[in-house]
Order: C-alpha cells, then structure tokens, then sequence
C-alpha cells in the first residue's frame, strides 16, 4: 500500500502535548488510539483496546481513513478491519498474522512493514509517565487515580530491541522522534521532535 514510503506513527506519549499536528498533514500516518482526533486526516487509526470504539467510536463519522483493530471482539464490527494477532515479539513472518508486541505501539509497527514502507518514524512513544503523572498528550481517556503500580511501561518497552533488530534487517530505516519527557526506548536513533517535518 504505502511500498517505499515514510510512515509517521502516532503514539500516545505526554511529549507530544501542544504539538503542531498540522505539519504532518499530506503524509502516511498511523495514529494509534485517540491520536487520531488531533489528526483526522491521517490514513489509519489503528486500536487494541476492547473498549476504545464504546469510548470514542462517536467521533469516528468524522474520520476518513481506514479503522484496524487487533482486538477479536471487533470482527464483526462494520467498518473495522480486525487482523489476526498473536502474543510475540518482532516483526511477524507469517503475512496472515501480526505480532502484538505487548502493546498497540509495538503492533502498530509490524502493520507499517506491512503496508511495504522503507522508513517509519515514531512520535509520542514516551514509554514513561510525564513528570506530572499523565500517561497521555490528551485528556481523551478516563483519569485513573494515582497507582503505582499500574505503570504498564516496563513490560512494554521490552520489545523494541528485537523490533529494531527485525527492521534492521529487513532493510527498514526506524527513528523516535523525541520531546520532553524523552522515549525510554533507546532501540532507535532519536531525533529532536522538532526536526521530524
């Protein structure tokens, strides 16, 4: 779909709060989760969580592009493209089958390789807390209470090394475009956000 191209993903990270979304208008975006309603425009808007579309799928009318979900529970939803997925790490070989990479960021990723891109540039991939206690740029999801121990970010910064290692081979150049607070995951070559368009 996209052979050859450089994909911008979206992710959910407090780097990204106040960011000019705007300058990545006309390029292939996946956005994950609610990014999507800062970038209406993007290509994809691609979810995991079971209850993201009872949250958010009000808005959606106003979303052109195409809606992927990893989640089993959304096969037969109208309008949602459900791919099949497994609990492993890297880029999946099996073209019929996408690994999770213990979270939407990672398995937003191996649906890039997919779409046949040759470079793909991570924003919002934070993989921490901001140091006010937000887990995301916006205030789309219901706030928690403070716990810390619902800090998912350790396991899910696990993949990232044997992804970087997949892209690497594949040929598929992989930056992370950071801002304040800077992405745990040091896998990639980080770029300053501010440079990424």
């Amino acid at each position: 779909m996209w052979a050859g191209q450089e994909c911008y993903i979206i992710g959910g990270g407090d780097s990204l709060r106040g960011f000019d979304f705007e300058r990545l208008r006309g390029r292939r975006i996946i956005a994950i989760n609610a990014a999507y309603r800062f970038a209406p425009w993007a290509d994809v808007l691609f979810f995991g969580d079971t209850h993201f579309l009872a949250r958010h799928g009000t808005h959606l009318d106003q979303f052109g592009g195409i809606v992927v979900s990893s989640s089993r529970d959304h096969h037969n939803t109208p309008g949602v493209l459900t791919l099949s997925k497994r609990n492993t790490e890297g880029i999946s070989a099996d073209p019929l089958i996408f690994n999770w990479n213990r979270s939407s960021g990672g398995c937003a990723i191996d649906l890039a390789v997919r779409f046949g891109v040759r470079k793909i540039t991570l924003l919002g991939y934070d993989m921490q807390l901001s140091p006010d206690g937000r887990n995301n740029f916006h205030d789309h999801y219901p706030p928690r209470k403070p716990n810390k121990k619902h800090n998912p970010y350790g396991r899910f910064v696990l993949p990232y090394p044997r992804l970087a290692r997949d892209l690497e081979r594949l040929g598929i150049v992989c930056v992370n475009a950071v801002g304040v607070p800077e992405s745990r995951i040091d896998a990639f070559r980080k770029v300053k956000l501010e440079d990424v368009c």
